[in-house]
């Protein structure tokens, strides 16, 4: 194994009002042991079954139920959610959901939470000691777990009302009067307290519960104060003052499909935006919720944070070298069979890595390893039921740690590879493009990138396309397709930061002018919104890191050549609202 490339790491930190903190460059040097990976990998083939135990349950269940009979207790994982130590929530696809389907299912114990007809998908609880039987049945073809959201936070100031000429268009009194926007993220708990101090309207519509935790980063669980969505719509309100705002609470696949077609059929949302990245959807084709953002109803605008995964994403095309192993170092010429990444002081890193396979019917298998220096630390290994690997890397110590990822092909064809390190400081070879997947890298939606209120470019960690889909046929689709300011002040209501920042606040930053352009005149269409939002952006060009580039609400405004439909005299801002300063502050990129 040669030598990891030394990569330079830039950390912000808390720094009163206005001050940036740098910390000194965080080298990823050294290699595991070469004789532990050539143990590690031995042992593995040598225990591998020839096939995997039950073809029906998911191989993260399956991972979950071995190590409750070995150790007799149930062990947490990002992939799974327990509840009662022994009830675990769960995915079953069915053949059917008739009636008579679920009482059997319920006959099982399984708690029901959603139901998704079209797509023959059960959400719930059970206990995780009859999950083999429940694959029993008959009408039970897959039982997995669900695929969960998180949120697409970062960590730089801006100022984006003014920066995106949003404040100008609202002097005009295009205010977003009569639009409806409809907000999916962890939920908005406490928008009450925002809505007491002015921030909010009284009168948004609440779905979905969300419960706050700690940060668990043992587990790579961040903290969750369950008002993302509170800060969202303080910045669409602050835009739009008029638009009326919904906020839908998700945690899985099945809760955003669910929200999303209330948002559009029962709110009757003209623009939804999200902030969410689900990690377990399929990478190279359109899964469950890619395909229910592209059946919305086609006047409704959607807009979708692009990611904040540039700087912790590698992608490259499956490369041995003398053995089975991936090279990595393949791309500079080199031959290196571990990626180097560091955990911060007591954090937790879930590395994650896909291949363009049929992602729940893959002919390959590739299996992926953790290590320290000198020995295997965590492995995601077995048959691979989905194109899927994972897991969670925690980091004890009380200082920076580097650890390294190899990748061994057990068996089929060579294949695109895709990692994500969520909560690492940095990697060894980080690769920016490709990093816009999911629903945001949908045709439908538009998807926003960041750009720093003092920089004309690209944010280092907001996320570039293109989006590679390799099922049913190969496509690169341009992506993310505009830009946005990535930070403004928030009243922090139920513990979230003060400051809101990421793509997590670009996207409604871009939804809120398009609510602005939307009820500027009876003849914008949300099609005229769109074209107009692309067309008038700038710094772009189409590109895969800002897309057609920032946008600008009194460009697009111009563009749309309408008059202002005739509005309520009191509708547009007060002097005293017009000269409101958003003051910047300055917070980690990290969730805790």
């Amino acid at each position: 194994m040669n030598t990891p490339i030394i990569i330079a790491l830039y950390a912000c930190a808390v720094i009163g009002n206005s001050a940036i903190a740098q910390s000194s460059p965080a080298k990823l040097n050294g290699t595991p042991s070469a004789d532990a990976v050539n143990a590690a990998l031995e042992a593995n083939n040598h225990s591998r079954p020839k096939e995997a135990s039950n073809v029906k349950v998911g191989r993260f269940l399956q991972a979950a139920i071995s190590k409750q009979k070995t150790s007799q207790q149930v062990l947490e994982s990002p992939f799974l959610t327990f509840k009662n130590d022994s009830r675990v929530q769960v995915y079953i696809t069915l053949k059917d959901t008739s009636e008579q389907s679920l009482t059997h299912l319920k006959e099982h114990s399984l708690i029901i939470e959603i139901e998704n007809s079209s797509l023959n998908k059960i959400q719930g609880w059970v206990d995780i000691d009859k999950i083999s039987a429940l694959s029993q049945l008959e009408n039970v073809t897959r039982i997995t777990a669900p695929t969960y959201s998180r949120a697409h936070a970062g960590r730089v100031t801006t100022q984006g009302d003014s920066i995106l000429r949003a404040n100008q268009l609202r002097n005009l009194g295009v205010t977003g009067k009569g639009v409806k926007v409809g907000i999916i993220s962890d939920g908005a708990s406490d928008w009450r307290t925002a809505a007491n101090s002015g921030d909010l309207p009284n009168n948004i519509t609440t779905y979905g519960s969300c419960t706050k935790r700690s940060a668990d980063p043992q587990n790579c669980r961040s903290r969750l104060t369950c008002n993302e969505g509170t800060a969202m719509a303080e910045i669409i309100h602050d835009i739009a003052p008029d638009a009326e705002l919904a906020v839908a609470a998700v945690s899985t696949s099945l809760e955003f499909i669910q929200q999303i077609n209330r948002l559009a059929n029962t709110f009757g949302a003209d623009i939804i935006v999200d902030d969410l990245g689900f990690y377990g959807e399929p990478y190279f084709e359109d899964g469950d919720l890619a395909r229910a953002v592209s059946s919305l109803p086609s006047n409704v605008l959607y807009f979708s944070s692009a990611g904040n995964a540039a700087n912790i994403h590698y992608e490259r095309q499956y490369s041995a070298t003398s053995n089975s192993r991936h090279n990595f170092g393949s791309q500079s010429g080199g031959n290196d069979d571990a990626i180097g990444f560091s955990i911060g002081a007591n954090r937790g890193a879930f590395v994650l890595l896909q291949w363009n396979d049929r992602y729940e019917q893959p002919n390959s298998n590739y299996d992926l390893f953790v290590f320290d220096q000198n020995s295997e630390i965590d492995n995601s290994t077995g048959s691979n039921t989905t194109a899927i690997e994972g897991t969670c890397i925690y980091n004890s110590s009380s200082t920076e740690a580097v650890r390294f990822a190899v990748i061994d092909k057990i068996s089929g064809s060579d294949r695109r590879l895709e990692m994500f390190f969520l909560g690492a400081n940095a990697i060894e070879y980080p690769t920016p493009a490709g990093s816009v997947f999911g629903h945001a890298g949908t045709r439908r939606a538009l998807a926003v990138a960041s750009i720093n209120s003092d920089k004309s470019s690209v944010a280092f960690y907001s996320s570039r396309g293109p989006t590679r889909i390799d099922y049913p046929s190969f496509e690169n689709r341009a992506k993310p397709d505009m830009a946005a300011t990535d930070g403004v002040s928030v009243t922090g209501a139920g513990g979230f930061p003060t400051t809101f920042f990421g793509t997590s606040a670009a996207a409604p930053h871009a939804a809120a002018v398009a609510a602005q352009l939307l009820s500027a005149s009876d003849d914008v269409t949300p099609q005229k919104v769109r074209s107009a939002l692309l067309a008038s952006a700038s710094g772009g060009g189409g590109g895969s890191d800002v897309g057609s580039g920032r946008i600008n609400a009194f460009a697009a405004f111009e563009r749309l050549n309408v008059t202002i439909s005739a509005t309520d005299p009191s509708s547009p801002l007060s002097p005293e609202d017009k000269k409101k300063v958003i003051t910047p502050i300055l917070i980690l990129l990290n969730d805790e």
